[in-house]
């Protein structure tokens, strides 16, 4: 080995044993670190398992409203394809939870009494000497009586004419020189041999209420008791008309295997008023119960 490789491996020699000196001593003086307190002395412990409570009390919600809500909830309408009509429509063609079920074809709208084809409207003259106009709701036209005359053509009698005295409802007690005269018309239908009073101050209803239906297309159907209405599976039939519960009777009458059976279908709403016009008159008997 040559001389300077002799010095080159004691010098490193020396280097190394002065680093394992240094390194002892500064493991040796090395300052102590903190260990971890121990989990049993920590301030909050978790209580166990079995004493959790099952029950969580909320706090009461806020209001959602008022100057201040800034937020709305916006539905889009719900479109409903009918595969049998082949057509659109915001209604699902059968409808369980107001009377369309299963394959019920007719759903129930409404019971709603209807006006009689007459209406007393105004009259002139003396008693007996009166001149009565009636209005012909079929035609829309008005039709010019007297009291005793027989209209064949709309197959109808005038059998009298009075007129009452009206005391106003707004009178004070005690003064009833003041009234009003109102004048009421007896006729009878030929058509079915019923009679009904006209007044001039109020709608003259037929005896009957009628149940107005819609079937699958929409179409809006209007039966009174024992009419039927039929469509290319069924036959339907109104039995009867509970008023007061608005609910209904039906008897489904199957063209195909001729099976029946009765259903009772109830009105989603209240009883609708009449479509037909009628003028010059105010106000509306009670409806009746049952039929």
């Amino acid at each position: 080995m040559k001389g300077w490789e002799k010095i080159a491996c004691g010098i490193g020699g020396v280097t190394f044993l002065a680093a394992l000196v240094w390194g002892a001593l500064t493991f040796t003086h090395t300052p102590e670190i903190p260990l971890a307190e121990s989990a049993g002395e920590f301030d909050h412990e978790l209580p166990p398992s079995g004493e959790l409570s099952e029950t969580a009390e909320w706090g009461k919600p806020s209001p959602q409203g008022g100057p201040d809500w800034i937020f709305d909830i916006f539905t889009p309408p719900v479109i409903y394809f009918n595969e049998t009509t082949g057509t659109f429509a915001v209604t699902p063609p059968f409808q369980e939870e107001t009377g369309m079920a299963d394959d019920f074809e007719l759903r129930l709208l409404g019971i709603r009494r209807e006006p009689y084809r007459f209406q007393l409207v105004a009259y002139a003259g003396n008693p007996g000497q009166y001149v009565l106009t009636l209005e012909n709701l079929e035609t829309g036209k008005d039709v010019f009586c007297a009291p005793g005359e027989i209209l064949a053509e709309h197959q109808i009698r005038v059998d009298g004419f009075m007129e009452a005295r009206k005391v106003p409802s707004t009178l004070r007690e005690g003064r009833t020189e003041v009234f009003d005269l109102v004048g009421q018309a007896t006729v009878t239908d030929l058509r079915n041999d019923r009679t009904y009073v006209l007044r001039h101050s109020k709608i003259a209803y037929q005896d009957q209420p009628s149940g107005v239906f819609s079937d699958p297309e929409g179409t809006q159907i209007v039966l009174r008791k024992g009419q039927s209405w039929r469509s290319s599976l069924a036959s339907y039939t109104l039995l009867g008309i509970h008023a007061r519960d608005r609910q209904v009777t039906v008897e489904k009458s199957s063209l195909v295997g001729g099976d029946n059976f009765q259903k009772i279908l109830q009105s989603p709403n209240d009883d609708n008023p009449s479509d037909l016009t009628i003028r010059h008159t105010t106000g509306s008997d009670s409806l009746p119960e049952v039929f």
